[in-house]
């Protein structure tokens, strides 16, 4: 999220109790205009609703995906996303208690897992790794591995520094999968869906090398023969890079050599892989077969 726009949406939250029919609730206690929440995209929304809980639980510390959000981390939510809260106490409250849409989790934080976000108006937030920590904990491995991916593709920190995290955590609960996402976390992957489309394929028991060269051209993933790209959204919206026409020319161009140099290529889009993960899955193993890699 840009500093601007996130400054200029929280700036747009009212209490909610005093809104009117042109206001959109975004959590139990915010709400913003409907015209510009029709414009929002579904990050956007997801942005703003963990900062609206931000600022009406002065008290704790977003955690989970929820800090992922706030802090541009890359987040594939592969179920039902609330906002992930925990208290300095280590307790939770009473799940009466709990606004809709928030989750709040037992444990305690280290002063050194916690930062502070001024920017938004100032909330806690867990620290990048302990936020990545705590979504392979929570939500499993090809979630972990998509936040373990954006910690060294973003550089924020190096592999020497999350294994010593990890290996302070000898003995701890979910420590498996927090190690199983750092052993297979590369720094060159370019998208949060790239990523999690890898951590599907591993967990088939596939190995795809990521950015892999062929001829001048560098693909998303590749095993054996077959080629796996992601397709973004953002690439084909008209604006943000070049002219659609434009866009699909030379995609078009780049996918033919690929394939004249005998290779087999798969499109995959981020919603059909969250939609259907098996599917692309097993699309990928058909295709492997076809083609005599496996």
């Amino acid at each position: 999220m840009n500093v601007d726009r996130g400054i200029g949406l929280v700036e747009g939250l009212v209490d909610k109790r005093r809104s009117d029919e042109h206001m959109v609730a975004v959590s139990a206690l915010r709400a913003i205009s409907a015209e510009v929440h029709r414009g929002l995209t579904s990050y956007e929304k997801r942005w703003l609703r963990a900062a609206a809980v931000a600022h009406s639980h002065p008290k704790a510390v977003l955690t989970g995906r929820a800090a992922a959000r706030l802090t541009n981390m890359w987040v594939v939510a592969t179920s039902e996303e609330t906002v992930e809260l925990m208290l300095p106490s280590g307790g939770v409250p009473q799940r009466s208690r709990w606004a809709e849409g928030v989750s709040y989790h037992r444990g305690t934080l280290a002063p050194h897992e916690i930062g502070y976000i001024e920017a938004y108006g100032g909330f806690a937030v867990t620290t990048p790794i302990r936020t990545a920590v705590d979504i392979a904990i929570r939500h499993g491995f090809a979630e972990g591995l998509v936040a373990f991916d954006w910690l060294l593709a973003s550089r924020t920190t190096t592999r020497d520094e999350l294994e010593a995290t990890v290996d302070a955590m000898r003995g701890k609960k979910g420590v498996a999968v927090v190690r199983k996402a750092l052993a297979h976390a590369v720094a060159n992957s370019q998208s949060p869906y790239e990523s999690y489309a890898r951590a599907l394929l591993i967990c088939a028991g596939l190995a795809p090398s990521t950015q892999a060269p062929i001829g001048p051209y560098l693909v998303d993933l590749l095993i054996g023969r077959v080629v796996i790209e992601v397709d973004g959204e953002v690439k084909y919206d008209d604006a943000t890079y070049r002219p659609l026409a434009e866009t699909l020319r030379r995609e078009r161009e780049r996918e033919v050599q690929i394939q004249n140099s005998g290779y087999v290529v798969r499109r995959v889009k981020p919603a059909d892989l969250l939609r259907d993960p098996d599917g692309f899955v097993a699309g990928v193993m058909a295709a492997l077969r076809a083609n005599g890699s496996v």
